[in-house]
C-alpha cells in the first residue's frame, strides 16, 4: 500500500470537531495506529515506553518559531508528562532535549471558576489527539475541549466551554520550569493582552525574554491581573517586583456550550510590536478551521519528500513519526532575533550541532537545502553579530557551557563544509570560512592547535574533544583547499594526529589498541576501556574508551589499521557489538555501523543496522531525540543512504521498504527499490544504479542528487557484494566550479587510482599493513578541481591483539 504523511493524522470517535479530519481524502489512513502520544513523556522524565525521545506532543510547522504544548505538573524538557493533569498550555518548547530543556514562557489555561494558584488548576484529561499541525484535548476537570493549531509564528486556540457565567482564561506569564526574571503586561478591555517576560534556567542557564500578543474572539465581562497570591480585580496593568515573581492576567467570560472561544497569539523573541506585527499578517482572520487545514497542507508538502510503499504499519507509522521529528528544531526565527540582526538569516534553538552535524544536515541536504542554506548563513550573521558561532544556541543565547561554547568540537564547520561539498548555492563561502578560520586558529584548545591532541585537564574530555577536534580540522582543510587558503596544508596535517592518543598496549577483553587520555608529559592515564563516562567526563563525553576508537570519520584506513586490518577490525567490531560496548543510540556511535563497509563486509552493515533500528518506534527510541537527530538517523537508515556528514559520501545499507520515492530538493527524484525486503531478507545480493551493476556499497552526493533508480536484490543470507570493492574515499571531494554535476576525466581517472590505492591498503594481512598517508592537493590541477590529494603507502606495524 502506497502511503503518504497522513497517517499522523488522528481521528478518534471521541474527539471530532476538526472539520478537516473528516475529509475523504484522509478516512484511508485511519486504519493506521495513532500517532498519539508518540512524545509524551512519563512519570519519570523521558524513560518510558511511550516517550519519543522527549519530543513535544503539541503542534507546530516544519522549522516553526512557536510551538505551543500541553503543560503538566514536575520536571520535563518538553513540560509535558502524559500521566499527569494539565494546568495550561505554553506557547514556546525545544524538541528531543535533554540537559535541562528551555522556555516554558506564557501558559494559557482555560477553567471554570478562577484559580491562579500553581496546582490549583490542574485537570485530568481524555479523548488526546495529536498530529504535527493539530492538537486536542478534553479537560474533565471543567469539561473544557482545547484545541489548538499553529503558524509559524502564531497558534490559535479553539476553547469549547459547558454553558457557564464563570468561565476563564488565565494567562500566567513566567514558567513553572524555569526562574522567571522579571517582566509586565498590559489588558485592554477588548481582552487583548501584551506584555513581555524574561526567563532563565535550562541547559544554557542564560535568560531568554519573549515578548507576546494575545487577543480573544469575544470581549470579557471581566478582567484583572495576579502577582503571585494577589488578585487585582479591574487592573490593566502587572509587573514582577522580584526575580521568580508569578503574575499574569485573567479574563471572564459568560459563554454558551455552542459558542467556542477562540484565542489567538503570537509570541516573538524581539519585541511586542514584532509579535504584534505577526498576529497580523499570519492570522487577520478568526479562522481555526482555515488555519488547521493550511498547517496540515505545509505538513503534507514537507514530509511529502519521501514517499514510501509496503512495510507493516508499525513501520510506516514509525517512519513518517521520525521524519516530522527531523523538522522542528533548529527553528527559522529570521526577522525575529534581537534586533541587531535586522533582516539578517536567524535560525535558533542549535540545542546542539553535536548532535544534528551527523545526520539531520545531511538528510537536510537531500530533501530541503533551503533549510541547509539558512542555516549556514545564519551562522554568517551570528558571526559578524555576535563575533562567534557555538555550537549551543538557544532562545539568541550561545555558551553557557563547562567548555565556554562547545558540547564537543566546533561543529558548525561540519555544517558548513558539509554544504560545500554538496555545492549548496546562495552561501557566501568567503564569509563562511572567516567562522571555520575562527574556530581552527583561536578556539580550539591551546595544546591541541600547537601539538594536534588536548592533554589531560586541559579542558573536560580531553580526548572526545580531540577526535572531533581533528575532524573538524579536516573538514577545515577541505573547505580551506577550495577556496585556496594557505592554512589548508597545516590543517589536514593536524587532523592526522589524533592517533598519538592511540595506546597500543592498553588492554580490555581481549583486544589491544585504544584511545587513551595522556597527560602532558606524554605519559599515559590508564582508564578501563569499558567505563562509560558523561558529559564532563574526564576523559570522554558521554561514551568510552570502546566507543571512541572507532571515531575518526576522516582517518577510517589509519583507524582500521590500527585494529589490526580489516579482519581484524571486524572481528573486534562485531565483539563490541554482541558484548554491547558500542552505543549505537547515542551520536558518537552513530557512523560506527557504517565502518563495516571500509572494512569490507557491508552484509554486517546491513545486518546491525536492522538490529538497531529495532530500538525505534513511535513510541519510542534508544535516548533523547536531541533536536531530530535520532530521528534522522532512523529514517536515513531506513531509505539505505547514510552520510559520513562533511564529506560527499553516503554509505548503503539495505532498505526497510520495497519502495521509497526519495523527492529530491533540486525536483528530481531517486526511486529506490527492494521488492523483496523483510525481516530476514536483509543483506544486498546485488544493485543497480539506473539499470548498470553497483559494485560498490557507497554513492556520492551528486550520484543521489542525479536522480534516476537506485534497485536491490536481496538475500536471506550474507553475500559477498561489494566486498571487494574500493571503501569511500577519505580524502573529501572538493567543491567545482561551476554548476555542473559532472566531473573531469582527469578527475575520474585519479579517483580510480586513488581509490586502487586504498584497496591495497586494506589488502594487506600477516605481519605488516599497508596505510594511506595524504601528503597534500595535487598542484597540478587548476580552477578549484583539487582532488582528494595525492597519497604515499607505508608500511606499518598493526597493534598486537592478544
Amino acid at each position: 500500500m502506497h502511503l503518504n504523511f497522513k497517517l499522523l493524522l488522528l481521528s478518534l470517535c471521541a474527539c471530532t470537531s476538526l472539520a478537516l479530519a473528516a475529509e475523504p481524502k484522509l478516512a484511508q489512513w485511519r486504519d493506521l495506529p495513532p500517532w498519539l502520544r508518540s512524545s509524551a513523556e512519563g512519570p519519570v522524565g523521558d524513560a518510558t515506553p511511550l516517550a519519543g525521545g522527549g519530543t513535544v506532543i503539541g503542534p507546530s510547522l516544519p522549522f516553526g518559531s512557536i510551538h505551543p504544548c500541553p503543560n503538566t505538573q514536575g520536571k520535563t524538557n518538553t513540560g509535558y508528562n502524559a500521566y499527569k493533569p494539565i494546568f495550561g498550555f505554553g506557547q514556546l518548547s525545544v524538541s528531543g532535549t535533554s540537559g535541562g530543556g528551555a522556555y516554558g514562557h506564557v501558559i494559557l489555561s482555560p477553567q471554570i471558576g478562577l484559580a491562579t494558584a500553581a496546582g490549583s488548576h490542574d485537570s485530568e484529561k481524555s479523548n488526546e489527539v495529536a498530529s504535527p499541525g493539530y492538537y486536542a484535548v478534553k479537560l474533565t476537570r471543567y469539561d473544557i475541549l482545547a484545541e489548538v493549531t499553529p503558524t509559524h509564528h502564531t497558534a490559535i486556540y479553539r476553547f469549547t466551554f459547558p454553558s457557564s457565567e464563570d468561565a476563564h482564561l488565565v494567562l500566567d506569564a513566567g514558567s513553572p520550569r524555569r526562574s522567571t526574571d522579571s517582566g509586565e503586561l498590559t489588558i485592554q478591555p477588548d481582552g487583548t493582552i501584551s506584555g513581555t517576560v524574561t526567563v532563565s534556567g535550562g541547559w544554557l542557564g542564560k535568560p531568554i525574554p519573549a515578548y507576546w500578543v494575545m487577543q480573544t474572539s469575544r470581549r470579557p465581562i471581566a478582567f484583572g491581573t495576579f502577582l503571585n497570591d494577589t488578585l487585582s480585580a479591574g487592573a490593566e496593568r502587572e509587573k514582577s517586583v522580584k526575580p521568580k515573581d508569578r503574575f499574569g492576567a485573567y479574563l471572564r467570560f459568560s459563554i454558551k456550550a455552542d459558542e467556542p472561544l477562540l484565542v489567538k497569539g503570537a509570541v516573538s523573541l524581539r519585541s511586542v510590536e514584532q509579535a504584534k506585527k505577526w498576529l497580523d499578517t499570519e492570522q487577520p482572520k478568526w479562522d481555526f478551521e482555515g488555519t488547521a487545514k493550511s498547517a496540515m497542507a505545509t505538513w503534507d508538502r514537507a514530509l511529502g519528500a519521501i514517499e514510501i510503499s509496503g512495510g507493516t504499519p508499525l513501520q510506516r507509522q514509525t517512519f513518517y513519526t521520525l521524519l516530522m521529528h527531523t523538522m522542528i528544531m533548529p527553528r527559522d526565527r529570521t526577522k525575529d532575533g534581537p534586533v541587531a540582526f535586522g533582516d539578517m538569516p536567524y535560525w535558533d534553538d542549535q540545542y546542539t550541532t553535536w548532535d544534528t552535524w551527523r545526520t539531520l544536515f545531511s538528510l537536510m541536504s537531500l530533501i530541503n537545502t533551503d533549510m541547509v542554506r539558512g542555516n549556514v548563513n545564519s551562522y554568517i550573521a551570528r558571526h559578524q553579530v555576535l563575533g562567534r558561532v557555538d555550537d549551543a544556541f538557544v532562545g539568541g543565547a550561545g555558551g553557557g557551557t563547562s567548555n565556554a561554547h562547545r558540547q564537543g568540537g566546533d561543529n558548525p564547520t561540519n555544517v558548513i563544509t558539509d554544504a560545500y561539498v554538496k555545492r549548496i548555492d546562495g552561501i557566501d563561502w568567503k564569509a563562511a570560512a572567516a567562522i571555520v578560520k575562527q574556530d581552527a586558529e583561536n578556539r580550539r584548545e591551546a595544546t591541541y592547535r600547537a601539538n594536534g591532541w588536548s592533554a589531560l585537564g586541559t579542558l573536560n574530555s580531553p580526548v572526545s574533544h580531540t577526535l572531533e577536534f581533528a575532524y573538524n580540522d579536516a573538514c577545515a582543510a577541505v573547505l580551506a583547499r577550495g577556496l585556496k587558503m594557505p592554512e589548508a596544508d597545516a590543517w589536514a596535517a593536524r587532523s592526522k594526529r589524533w592517533d598519538h592518543l592511540w595506546n597500543p598496549e592498553t588492554e580490555s577483553q581481549g583486544f589491544r589498541g585504544f584511545v587513551q587520555p595522556r597527560k602532558s608529559g606524554n605519559s599515559w592515564l590508564a582508564t578501563d576501556p569499558t567505563s562509560m563516562q558523561n558529559w564532563t567526563g574526564p576523559a570522554f563525553q558521554e561514551g568510552s574508551a570502546w566507543i571512541y576508537s572507532y571515531f575518526a570519520p576522516h582517518d577510517h584506513p589509519r583507524l582500521i589499521a590500527l585494529h589490526g586490518g580489516p579482519k581484524a577490525f571486524v572481528t573486534r567490531l562485531e565483539h563490541a557489538l554482541t558484548k554491547k560496548l558500542i552505543d549505537y543510540g547515542n551520536e558518537p556511535s552513530f557512523l560506527t555501523l557504517r565502518l563495516f563497509i571500509d572494512a569490507g563486509r557491508p552484509d554486517l552493515c546491513s545486518y546491525w543496522v536492522r538490529r538497531a533500528m529495532n530500538w525505534y518506534g513511535p513510541f519510542k527510541m534508544p535516548g533523547d531525540d536531541d533536536s531530530g537527530a535520532m530521528s534522522s538517523w532512523y529514517v536515513l537508515s531506513a531509505i539505505g543512504l547514510f552520510p559520513n556528514a562533511g564529506s560527499d559520501i553516503f554509505y548503503l545499507n539495505s532498505p526497510t521498504f520495497p519502495k521509497v520515492a526519495l523527492h529530491l530538493a533540486n525536483g528530481r527524484t531517486l526511486t529506490i527499490s527492494a521488492p523483496d525486503t523483510s525481516a530476514t531478507n536483509l543483506y544486498i545480493a546485488s544493485a543497480t544504479l539506473n539499470g548498470k551493476p553497483l559494485d560498490r556499497a557507497w554513492l556520492r552526493y551528486e550520484e543521489i542528487m542525479a536522480g534516476g533508480k537506485l534497485e536491490f536484490t536481496l538475500s536471506d543470507k550474507p553475500t559477498n557484494w561489494a566486498q571487494n570493492a574500493p571503501p569511500p574515499p577519505m580524502e573529501f571531494s572538493q567543491r567545482r566550479t561551476g554548476r555542473s554535476t559532472g566531473c573531469h576525466p582527469t578527475i575520474h581517472s585519479l579517483t580510480f587510482v586513488v581509490d586502487c590505492l586504498l584497496a591495497l591498503s586494506h589488502s594487506g594481512s600477516g605481519g605488516s599493513q599497508w596505510t594511506t598517508q595524504d601528503i597534500g592537493a595535487n598542484p597540478k590541477l587548476t580552477k578549484g578541481e583539487s582532488v582528494r590529494g595525492w597519497f604515499r603507502l607505508k608500511r606499518q606495524k598493526p597493534p598486537v591483539k592478544k
